[in-house]
């Protein structure tokens, strides 16, 4: 839960932010706002290329992210994308 409320305080341009958790029928849902498209999808198209400019870009915004966390305290313990298969 003190994870969970920490995660409600941070706001970030580059963080997407988390709203509220849910208990409905026996499962808990972390609620969070809605993204058109996550990084793992993008990267898993064929319709999208990323040439080295948008690396650069998206490593740039990586980066302010964890600079922030790091200065409000925060030490994440790992960055991974969406682990899940898109609907």
């Amino acid at each position: 839960m003190r994870e969970l409320k920490l995660l409600q305080n941070v706001r970030h341009s580059n963080i997407v932010h988390y709203q509220e958790i849910v208990d409905m029928d026996s499962a808990i849902y972390m609620v969070f706002e809605y993204l058109a498209h996550d990084l793992t999808g993008l990267l898993s198209s064929s319709a999208v290329n990323f040439d080295p400019g948008n690396s650069k870009i998206l490593i740039a915004q990586l980066l302010e992210a964890c600079e922030y966390l790091h200065q409000v305290g925060i030490l994440h313990r790992d960055i991974k994308g969406n682990l899940r298969k898109p609907l």
